[in-house]
């Protein structure tokens, strides 16, 4: 079949795209597309044989096709927000290291620079985007990485509460789930021995729909460096510091966001407790103790080791 004869299907920009570096086009209702990069189509052709408990934590992996405007190779993924109404995205860097093994030291040093300013360096996390739907204005508020890296850390627990604010109420129902995904990621990655996931992006989404609320957790894909294909050796300039354990920069990360998850609810609980007190017609539902089954994996994870490993 001649390039004339194959189906041509226009691509429009992804509305719904809050962070990275590359543009994301949307391709069908459930299907998002973006320019292929060689580490990333790895991950995803590589993860279901290395490491097949993350493939609930990442995007469908469609495959490659051919953009012919632009002569390139596009990678095609799940489109995670295609059946939500208003979707609420926020897009996290995770890690306390942003280089990868086969950085330039001129890179090294200005990711290096970029994690002190940052809340990477003292928490494992930066926020680099999201967007929220305000249902008091019905329209969205949004936030780029610019803004993220000016977050203190000091006000990060704040961000994380103007996600899950919707104009009128914080939607601390979201948080339980949340939490549990965000654990059962902990108890995953921590088995990973060896892996690293450099440049990693987290992104949670919900759907700011009043009437169709569903959350989601999704890892977008970690950093995978080149192979030498003479030795089949890894370009390993900066190595890690502990090739044998997990990645406990990322998981540093996991731990900093569910403790302000955590706190968030439980500082709501206790509003609305005050509040229920002081106010005989307060009708807002009334939060029970949080439950933190799988919140033990981080005791396992740093209460014997000091390092957080890179």
């Amino acid at each position: 079949m001649s390039e004339e004869q194959l189906p041509h299907i226009p691509l429009r920009p992804f509305r719904n795209q809050v962070g990275g570096h590359s543009a994301i086009y949307k391709f069908t209702r459930q299907a998002v597309c973006k320019p292929l990069v060689s580490r990333e189509n790895l991950f995803y052709e590589a993860v279901e044989r290395e490491a097949p408990p993350l493939l609930d934590f990442i995007p469908r992996y469609l495959g490659v096709m051919l953009v012919s405007y632009r002569r390139d190779n596009f990678i095609l993924m799940e489109d995670l927000t295609g059946r939500l109404k208003h979707p609420c995205v926020m897009d996290v860097k995770m890690g306390t290291r942003q280089y990868g093994l086969d950085a330039t030291y001129a890179k090294k040093k200005s990711q290096r620079a970029k994690c002190k300013k940052t809340t990477s360096a003292e928490l494992g996390v930066r926020v680099c985007g999201m967007q929220v739907w305000n249902h008091a204005t019905q329209s969205y508020v949004t936030q780029d990485k610019y803004r993220g890296r000016n977050i203190k850390p000091a006000q990060f627990d704040s961000v994380i509460e103007s996600f899950l604010f919707d104009g009128e109420r914080l939607l601390a129902y979201q948080i339980p789930v949340l939490l549990q995904k965000l654990y059962a990621l902990a108890r995953i990655i921590n088995r990973l021995k060896g892996f690293r996931f450099y440049g990693c992006s987290l992104l949670l989404i919900y759907d700011g729909d009043k009437e169709s609320q569903e959350d989601k957790t999704q890892k977008a894909p970690g950093y995978h460096t080149d192979v030498d294909p003479e030795s089949g050796l890894l370009y390993a300039r900066f190595p890690p510091h502990y090739p044998d354990e997990p990645d406990r920069g990322f998981l540093f990360g996991l731990k900093k966001l569910t403790e302000s998850l955590e706190g968030l609810w439980n500082r709501e609980r206790i509003r609305r407790i005050k509040a229920a007190r002081d106010d005989p017609e307060f009708s807002q539902t009334q939060l029970a103790p949080l439950p933190t089954d799988g919140k033990e994996i981080f005791d396992e994870i740093f209460s014997e080791l000091g390092y957080v490993s890179t």
